[in-house]
């Protein structure tokens, strides 16, 4: 079963828990970050790399409205829009 997100870092209150959020968007950026907060380096290979189209083009309306009820905690919380 799909659930959020944002539920796994969250106490049962619904209160994050975490410091820092990597968004997979922005992985490589908020990666680097995150490292310089632990005052470390890692490397984060890229493996499996694929070709894909913009996420819109995957989403009609039905879908769209599917992923905005389900998600709609990590859609709320993180910014995200259609």
């Amino acid at each position: 079963m799909f659930m959020p997100q944002v539920n796994w870092i969250s106490d049962g209150d619904g209160n994050i828990v975490v410091d820092y959020v990597l968004r997979f968007e922005n992985l490589r950026e908020d990666f680097d970050v995150l490292c310089e907060k632990l005052g470390s380096s890692a490397d984060l290979p890229h493996i499996k790399s694929t070709k894909r189209d913009d996420y819109h083009d995957y989403y009609d309306g039905d879908t769209q409205s599917t992923v905005a009820r389900w998600f709609e905690k990590d859609i709320q919380e993180f910014g995200y829009q259609f």
